[in-house]
């Protein structure tokens, strides 16, 4: 049996909504100029970016983690390199832990969701 979506909004009825992915990918242009590459976001599109995700965290991580490990050998400093070490365990720990529970459960919702071009409501179509 087919499902019968309300594509209303519940707060105000309108039929003008739009989902969050959408208007965080419309809202992104990519500009070149000069052979220098550069992108652009739209306010409304900062809004509906997706959840913070685990892969970004560890790119971050690796601005820390990769010039400790990188001290700590040239430096033949053993402290320092253990710690660099430990940390990039406990980043992929942490991140895989992340991965598997609330980014998946919070990207699939923030798939699901809906922003009225009326009243602002967000919400999830059911």
């Amino acid at each position: 049996m087919k499902k019968v979506f309300d594509f209303n909004c519940p707060h105000c009825g309108s039929e003008n909504i739009r989902k969050l992915s959408l208007i965080y990918r419309d809202g992104i242009s990519d500009i070149e100029v000069r052979g220098f590459r550069s992108s652009q976001q739209t306010a409304s599109s900062q809004i509906a970016a997706p959840p913070f995700s685990p892969d970004r965290f560890l790119r971050i991580c690796c601005f820390v983690v990769v010039p400790l490990l990188f001290i700590g050998h040239m430096g033949h400093s053993a402290p320092i390199f253990i710690l660099a070490l430990v940390l990039g365990i406990i980043s992929i720990i942490i991140c895989r832990i992340y991965a598997t529970t609330t980014y998946r459960d919070a990207l699939k919702e923030w798939n699901d969701t809906y922003v009225c071009q009326r009243c602002e409501e967000t919400f999830l179509l059911e």
